[in-house]
């Protein structure tokens, strides 16, 4: 009786983990533009600003970003990059781009309007896009 309760509430916990994921890539598909006068604050990170420039980590900025079901178009003021995304453990946004590089943002809020994102190894909030 115990292993057919353990199973049971093992399939609703994992039904409804997946239904959350689901949910919130729905929210995550449209078009995003950056929003200056909704970004927190403007933070200049100078982590790495003793290493030679060949060596400092790619810091990328995106004007806008466009994503459809399984691919996204990262738009910033030089060209467009072609890249798939995924989330992962409902926070985790990980855009693999053409150059087999993957860019990692955490997502501090997902509404309809607002995303808000942070780069991994950042202490502040600093990418805000809207609807």
């Amino acid at each position: 009786m115990k292993r057919i309760f353990f199973i049971f509430f093992l399939l609703i916990f994992l039904n409804s983990n997946a239904q959350n994921k689901t949910a919130q890539e729905k929210l995550f598909l449209g078009t995003w533009k950056y929003n200056v006068v909704s970004d927190t604050i403007a933070e200049v990170d100078t982590a790495d600003y003793h290493k030679p420039f060949s060596e400092r980590e790619i810091k990328m900025f995106f004007t806008k970003i466009k994503v459809n079901k399984s691919s996204a178009k990262l738009y910033d003021y030089e060209g467009t990059l072609n890249a798939t995304w995924e989330i992962n453990n409902s926070n985790e946004l990980y855009f693999s781009i053409e150059n087999n590089e993957i860019l990692k943002y955490l997502i501090i809020k997902l509404t309809n309007n607002t995303l808000e994102l942070r780069e991994l190894n950042s202490k502040i909030s600093t990418l805000v896009y809207n609807k």
